[in-house]
């Protein structure tokens, strides 16, 4: 089942995934295999949350099956990350703390491995 974003949600150039409404580009980090978004307002939760909601958790994306969710950080609340597709070929959706009211969401491919995921 496709997700229905919310009015002003915005689609990703890099995987059929898309932003909250309010999140911004950041032109200099937008790679054929990357891109990032600023996020300002929503506390850091409420960015998870408004982002999590706009993914298929649990489900295949774009042919990449789901691979895992993952906190990272020293207590898993400075980054939270899901996963879809394999060792060589991955979709990464990560949620970084900037501060309190401020993160980041990052997508690219990357690899759904054991290993952390390089920044």
């Amino acid at each position: 089942m496709p997700i229905t974003p919310p009015p002003g949600a915005q689609h990703s150039s890099v995987a059929d995934v898309y932003v909250p409404a309010g999140a911004r580009p950041v032109p200099e980090d937008r790679t054929p295999t990357g891109e990032t978004w600023d996020l300002e307002g929503p506390t850091y939760a409420d960015a998870v949350a408004q982002e999590e909601a706009l993914l298929p958790v649990g489900r295949p994306l774009g042919g990449y099956p789901w691979c895992e969710k993952r906190a990272l950080g020293g207590n898993g609340s400075d980054n939270m990350s899901w996963l879809w597709g394999g060792e060589k070929d991955a979709i990464v959706v990560s949620v970084n703390r900037v501060t309190d009211n401020y993160s980041t969401i990052v997508i690219r491919h990357g690899s759904c491995s054991t290993q952390p995921i390089p920044w």
